[in-house]
């Protein structure tokens, strides 16, 4: 009982320390799948700005590239196409700053796009004013002067989206590196605790398994303990009531003959008085020990029955007289109603009939004086037999009923003392009914009186 209370224990601790681990994997996934989404997130934006940005450097780029270009143009119209290409580039430039803008700049970010920003509006007038001379006058030395500073001032452009092309790529590549690090740090806890869990759970295994394997020989070995020492326990009653029962044959046959003035007249009536007392307690001592020999044999699994059909209504009878010649009987009153129709009975007559008779004898016993003692039989709606004897005794108390059915046991009170009894009656009792494959159930109130049924399958009911 101890080591499956452990077990229990082991149970409930190693499931919980599991079911808590998962339940803390399943926190730390669904928070790093909220990280992981915020992470892309974030990197979708610095992409997008990387994007832009790159985007904004090629249409300043392009801007150089058209003021190198139209000075090697010959033909008006390509210069003027040219021009035209030039306007829509700074268009486009715009169009990118806006869109930059709306990508959550960091203080930075911004700081980088604002100075960005302010050489570009700063350059504007001069390199459209180049890019209108250049289109014009083209070769001129005025045009030429005029391209070559806004291609400086177009460098200087180019030189600070760079540096914020470098920022953005910069944060772009560090949150990679956090969240790698992130990642590897949320894995390597995820790792650990399914580790432990899995340990954990090994551990759980191994203790129960140990444990309970450690109780299961502790109780097979109690167990052998009990039944060699239940086994020694019978053996020796055995003996011992085989020992016991010659001298006391010896002890009942002469005390008979003695009664009976066999061989002449004793002519002292105390002596006869005492040769009926001694002749009396050696049949009480040797229905004892036949009693206790009987129990030892139902124990050890040697007891035979000797089964046939039995006259139920017949087998009553006979108890009912035997008891009834009784001198104790005389202070109570005994009921009972002859029924010529109940059924036979495929039973041991001779073990039944000392059910019946150990019933009789506790409910005399066990009575008060001027009480009622009734015997009665009866089959139910499956062919069921049952007997029943009740009294209106001293009773016995609720909790005392299991101790009364174990060999030896009694509940006695202070106002039971003076009743005799071995504790041997209803335990044989039980142990005969059960022989049959039947019941012995006890329902008794202090004070109040017992009833005691003794029922029968319906297989050992004989239909005539």
């Amino acid at each position: 009982m101890g080591s499956r209370r452990h077990n229990n224990w082991f149970l409930i601790l190693g499931l919980g320390g599991i079911l808590f681990g998962i339940a803390l994997m399943v926190y730390l996934n669904f928070e790093h799948q909220l990280h992981m989404h915020d992470s892309h997130q974030r990197r979708h934006e610095l992409i997008d700005k990387t994007t832009i940005v790159d985007k904004m450097r090629r249409l300043v780029g392009k801007r150089y590239a058209s003021l190198t270009l139209i000075p090697l143009l010959d033909d008006f119209f390509d210069r003027d196409e040219e021009l035209q290409r030039f306007n829509a580039y700074a268009r486009e430039f715009l169009l990118a700053r806006d869109a930059l803008l709306k990508t959550h700049l960091s203080p930075s970010e911004k700081q980088l796009l604002n100075n960005a920003w302010r050489k570009i509006v700063g350059a504007q007038k001069p390199i459209q004013n180049a890019m209108t001379l250049l289109v014009n006058y083209g070769d001129t030395p005025e045009a030429k002067a005029a391209g070559e500073y806004a291609k400086s001032l177009l460098t200087g452009v180019i030189d600070q989206l760079d540096v914020f092309v470098v920022a953005v790529n910069d944060a772009a590549q560090l949150n990679e590196t956090k969240i790698d690090e992130k990642m590897q740090s949320r894995l390597r806890l995820i790792i650990t605790i399914g580790l432990t869990i899995f340990l954990l759970s090994i551990i759980t295994a191994v203790t129960v398994v140990y444990v309970d394997r450690r109780g299961r020989f502790k109780i097979t070995e109690a167990t052998r303990i009990a039944e060699t020492a239940n086994a020694a326990k019978s053996d020796f009653l055995a003996h011992m009531s085989h020992e016991l029962r010659t001298p006391l044959n010896s002890i009942i046959g002469y005390s008979e003959m003695v009664r009976e003035e066999v061989f002449g007249k004793i002519g002292v009536d105390k002596y006869l008085e005492y040769i009926n007392d001694i002749h009396e307690s050696g049949h009480h001592l040797l229905h004892l020990i036949n009693d206790v020999l009987d129990l030892s044999k139902i124990e050890a699994g040697e007891f035979q029955i000797d089964e046939g059909e039995v006259d139920l209504s017949e087998l009553l009878n006979s108890c009912l007289r035997i008891i009834l010649g009784r001198k104790e009987t005389k202070s109570v009153s005994v009921d009972y109603e002859p029924d010529d129709k109940l059924p036979h009975l495929w039973v041991d007559e001779r073990l039944i009939k000392q059910v019946v008779l150990n019933l009789l004898s506790n409910a005399v016993k066990y009575n008060k004086v001027g009480g009622t003692v009734s015997l009665s039989a009866s089959a139910d709606d499956k062919g069921a037999l049952s007997i029943v004897v009740t009294d209106t005794g001293i009773g016995i108390a609720a909790k005392n009923i299991p101790k009364v059915l174990e060999p030896f046991g009694q509940a006695r009170t202070d106002s039971q003392l003076a009743h005799e009894g071995t504790g041997l009656g209803l335990s044989l009792s039980k142990q005969l009914a059960y022989l049959h494959g039947g019941t012995l159930e006890i329902e008794s109130e202090l004070e109040r009186g017992t009833t005691v049924t003794v029922t029968f399958p319906p297989e050992r009911t004989v239909v005539r």
